[in-house]
C-alpha cells in the first residue's frame, strides 16, 4: 500500500498486517494480486480495515510488483505455490498439495505408493506439517495417491526444505505449513473420478470440505479383486472479524478376510484437528494466537498381533510481530499411548511430554544485505528434562539487482521418534513415540548456500548447495534386527550427515508455467549396530522433474516428466531353516541371511504423465472434464524383490510400481 500524499509505502505480512506513518488527510491506495486496487482515507493513530474485490489479473505492474517484492523479501529455502501453478499437474486426480512437493528438488518420492515427503536425505517423520498453525502428526493416506489434503480447502502453501525460521521447532528436516482457503463470496465445487468424489462450499466468512474414495466399490466392478479399502476427509473453516477456527478430520479404513486361511487384517487410522485463534492488532504491533487439540490413532488387528497408538497434543502459540522482527511463546502437552500384544507376549505404556519454546527474530536490513537472526529456547521434559538452544542465522546478498546470493545455518532438534524401520516399503503409517528411555533429543544441523536469479515476472532460476550434519538419530531397527520387547532396545543410535546440490528454474505466470528441477543427494549414516557406514534406504543420487501446463483458454495441457536413480536396498545372500515346535510337532521355516546394509541399488526410475481440462459453461457454472494418463509408455519401475520359498530352489520375484492408469474426472463451479 501506498500513502498517495507522501509517496510513501509498505508491505502487509502473510496475514494482511501492516504499519505506516501518514500525516493528517492521508489516503491510502492498496494493491494485491488478483484483487482491484482501491483507495482508503485515514489519519494518524488511526486503525485502518481494507477490503479488496477479487479481480482477474490484467495490470502486468503489478504482477511484476507482487511477484519481485515477494522474490526479493525472502530469505532461506523456502517455497511458496501459487495454486495456478500446479492446479494442472497430472495425476490420478486434481492436483494435491503434498504430491506436488514430491516434483520439487531437494524433495525425493522413494515410490509410488506413499505422499510422503522424503527432503534433503531426511527420513518423512522429521518433518513439520501445519495446517492453520496447528500440527498433524500424519497426514498421509495409504497408497500415495493422496495427502489428507484437499485441493479446494488449500489456500497457501509454504514450505521450507531446510533453515527455517526460528517460529517453527521440533522438526529435523522440513517445515509445511498449509493456511486454509478464505473464499470472498458465496461459491462452491465439486468433483468426481474413478476413485473418489469431493465437494467445497465457501462463503464469505467460511467454508466446508468433503472428500471419500471408493476403491472398495470400483474396483470389484472392473477387475476381479476385492480392494476393501476407503478413506474419507472432512474440513470447516470459520474467520470472521479476526478470529478463526478449523475442524479436519481424516479417517483410513482396511479390512482384508482371508476366509480360505482363516486369517484378517484390521486397519483403521486418522487425524482429528481443532484450532481456534486471532489475529489483529495489538497498539502498534501485529499478533497472531491460536490454541489447538491434535489427535492421531491407528488400531491394527490380526486376530494374533494386536497394536494401539495414540498421540494426544494440547497447544497452543502467540506471535507477536513488528516491521521488523517479531517473537513469541509456544506451549504444548502430548499424551502417547502405545498397547502391544503378539499371542501372549504383550507390552504397553502410557506417557505424557512437555514441550515449552521462546523464539524470536530479527531483520537487518543494510542496503544490498539482508540479515535474519534468530534463536529458539526449547526445554523438554518426558522420562528426563533437557534444555536446548537452537540459534538460526539467514541472509541474502544482492550481487546485481537480479541476482542474490543467499544463505543460512541452524540448529534443530526434534522430541519424538518413530518405531518404523527406514526399510519400510509402504510407510503410510507411523507408530509415534515420545523419546524413550535413555534418548536424547534428536539433532540435526543445516547449512545453505544459494544464488537466486530473477528471470521475468514470475520467472526466477535457483541453485543451492546444502550439508545437513546429523549428530543423534534414533533409527528403529529392522524387523529381522528386533530382538527386545523393551522399546527403547530396539533402537539404534546413529549418526550421519547429507550433502547435495538443488537447482530449480520456475514459472508462475502467463500460459505456459510450470518448472524444471534436478536434485543431487548423497547421504550416509554411521551405526555401531550395523558396525559401519551405509546409505540410508530413501537416498535418491539424481532426480530430475519435468512439470508443465499449458493455458489455451477453454483448453489446457500437462505433462510431467521424472526420473531418478534408484534407492539402496539390502540384499539376501543366504537362508538357513528355523526349526519350532507347533504342539507335539517339529516345524521348521526359513529365514534369510542378509548382506552390507543398502549396499545394492534398485534400478532407475522414469516416468511420463499427460493430462488435459476442456472447461465450458453450462446451466449457469463453470465445468471442466479432465483425462489424464499416469506412466504413459508403461514403464516397468521395480517397486522391490522378493523370494518364493515354495518352490526349490527359492525363485527371485519382482513387484513393480504404478502401471500405465486412465482416469476421467468431470467437474462443476459455481
Amino acid at each position: 500500500m501506498v500513502d498517495t500524499l507522501s509517496g510513501r509505502g509498505t508491505y502487509a505480512d502473510a496475514d494482511g498486517f501492516f504499519k505506516l506513518e501518514v500525516g493528517e488527510g492521508a489516503v491510502l491506495k492498496v494493491y494485491a494480486l488478483g484483487y482491484t486496487p482501491k483507495l482508503a482515507p485515514t489519519s494518524p493513530g488511526r486503525e485502518v480495515v481494507v477490503k479488496l474485490n477479487p479481480k482477474a489479473v490484467t495490470a502486468e505492474e503489478i504482477v511484476v510488483s507482487a511477484e519481485r517484492q515477494r522474490w526479493q523479501e525472502e530469505v532461506g529455502s523456502e517455497v511458496r505455490l501459487r495454486a495456478e501453478a500446479v492446479r494442472l499437474a497430472p495425476g490420478v486426480l486434481r492436483w494435491d498439495p503434498v504430491k506436488v512437493l514430491q516434483l520439487l528438488p531437494g524433495v525425493a518420492a522413494p515410490n509410488d505408493y506413499t505422499a510422503a515427503l522424503y527432503v534433503r536425505g531426511s527420513a518423512p517423520s522429521e518433518n513439520l506439517v501445519l495446517l492453520d498453525g496447528a500440527p498433524l502428526v500424519n497426514p498421509f493416506h495409504m497408497g500415495g495417491l493422496f495427502s489428507t489434503f484437499m485441493p479446494d480447502a488449500v489456500g497457501s502453501v509454504d514450505f521450507w526444505l531446510g533453515g527455517f525460521p526460528a517460529r517453527y521447532g521440533g522438526s529435523l528436516a522440513s517445515v509445511l505449513s498449509v493456511q486454509s482457503k478464505e473464499p470472498e463470496r458465496f461459491g462452491g465445487a465439486a468433483e468426481a473420478s474413478f476413485l473418489a468424489a469431493q465437494a467445497y462450499l465457501g462463503w464469505s466468512w467460511g467454508s466446508i470440505a468433503a472428500r471419500r474414495t471408493y476403491f472398495d466399490k470400483v474396483l470389484p466392478l472392473l477387475v476381479d479383486f476385492e480392494f476393501p479399502y476407503y478413506f474419507q476427509d472432512y474440513q470447516v473453516h470459520l474467520n470472521r472479524g479476526g478470529f478463526w477456527a478449523t475442524y479436519f478430520r481424516s479417517l483410513d479404513d482396511l479390512f482384508f478376510n482371508f476366509y480360505d486361511f482363516d486369517y484378517y487384517v484390521k486397519m483403521r487410522w486418522g487425524n482429528a484437528l481443532h484450532t481456534v485463534g486471532w489475529a489483529g492488532l495489538a497498539g502498534p504491533f501485529a499478533l497472531r494466537a491460536n490454541a489447538y487439540q491434535t489427535a492421531f490413532r491407528l488400531n491394527f488387528d490380526d486376530g494374533y498381533t494386536r497394536f494401539d497408538n495414540l498421540v494426544l497434543g494440547n497447544g497452543g502459540k502467540a506471535l507477536l510481530a513488528g516491521e521488523s522482527w517479531e517473537a513469541g511463546l509456544e506451549l504444548e502437552e502430548d499424551l502417547y499411548s502405545y498397547l502391544y500384544s503378539e499371542g501372549a507376549a504383550a507390552g504397553e505404556f502410557t506417557k505424557t511430554s512437555w514441550l515449552g519454546s521462546g523464539f524470536g527474530e530479527k531483520k537487518l536490513d543494510f542496503g544490498a544485505l539482508a540479515l535474519k537472526l534468530g534463536a529458539r529456547l526449547a526445554v523438554y521434559r518426558g522420562w528426563r528434562t533437557f534444555w536446548r538452544l537452537s540459534p538460526r542465522l539467514g541472509g541474502k546478498y544482492f550481487l546485481k539487482e537480479d541476482l542474490a546470493l543467499k544463505w543460512g545455518l541452524g540448529s534443530f532438534y526434534q522430541y519424538r521418534v518413530t518405531a518404523n524401520p527406514q526399510e519400510d516399503v509402504l510407510p503410510f503409517v507411523f507408530f509415534w513415540l515420545p523419546l524413550l528411555e535413555g534418548q536424547a533429543p534428536e539433532e540435526a544441523w543445516h547449512f545453505n548456500l544459494g544464488l537466486e536469479r530473477w528471470l521475468g515476472p514470475g520467472f526466477t532460476a535457483s541453485a543451492e548447495v546444502y550439508y545437513k550434519h546429523m549428530p543423534i538419530i534414533h533409527d528403529y531397527r529392522y524387523y529381522y534386527e528386533v530382538a527386545d520387547t523393551a522399546l527403547q532396545n530396539n533402537f539404534d543410535l546413529v549418526h550421519g550427515y547429507s550433502t547435495g546440490l538443488d537447482i530449480l528454474v520456475k514459472k508462475d505466470v502467463g500460459s505456459l508455467r510450470g518448472w524444471l528441477g534436478y536434485s543431487f543427494n548423497y547421504s550416509m549414516r554411521y551405526s555401531t549396530w550395523v558396525k559401519g557406514w551405509y546409505h540410508p534406504h530413501f537416498e535418491k543420487p539424481h532426480v530430475f522433474n519435468a512439470v508443465l501446463t499449458k493455458d489455451l483458454g477453454r483448453f489446457s495441457f500437462s505433462v510431467r516428466w521424472s526420473a531418478s536413480a534408484g534407492n539402496p536396498y539390502t540384499g539376501r545372500v543366504g537362508r538357513y531353516r528355523e526349526v519350532y515346535w507347533v504342539g507335539d510337532t517339529l516345524a521348521f521355516r526359513w529365514r534369510s541371511v542378509w548382506g552390507k546394509r543398502n549396499a545394492l541399488r534398485y534400478p532407475a526410475y522414469h516416468r511420463l504423465d499427460l493430462g488435459a481440462q476442456w472447461g465450458f459453461r453450462w446451466l449457469g457454472a463453470r465445468w471442466s472434464l479432465s483425462a489424464s494418463v499416469v506412466n504413459l509408455y508403461d514403464r516397468k519401475n521395480l517397486f522391490f524383490y522378493y523370494y518364493d520359498y515354495s518352490q526349490e530352489p527359492p525363485v527371485k520375484k519382482e513387484v513393480y510400481q504404478l502401471p500405465r492408469l486412465f482416469s476421467l474426472g468431470l467437474r462443476v463451479e459455481f
